[in-house]
């Protein structure tokens, strides 16, 4: 797993929604500062805000932890 690649897959996720950080934090009950740290990488999401990221941007969480969208075979792979 590489954090900076998490995170900038949750900011583009974020991005192509049309949604400020602050708005992501209220959906996900944190602050925007810690929407920001998962962004730059520092830190990574707990379980329960993979899940609810997950739902929100349409993916899987192999797909959050890998840092992009994945193929059939990818996905198999990254299981």
């Amino acid at each position: 797993m590489n954090n900076y690649k998490i995170g900038s897959f949750i900011a583009k996720k974020r991005n192509q929604l049309g949604i400020t950080q602050r708005q992501l934090a209220e959906r996900l009950y944190v602050t925007d500062k810690t929407i920001s740290r998962w962004e730059t990488g520092m830190y990574l999401p707990p379980a329960d805000a993979l899940l609810m990221i997950s739902e929100l941007f349409d993916v899987s969480i192999n797909e959050i932890l890998c840092g992009k969208r994945l193929s059939k075979e990818e996905y198999k792979e990254a299981a």
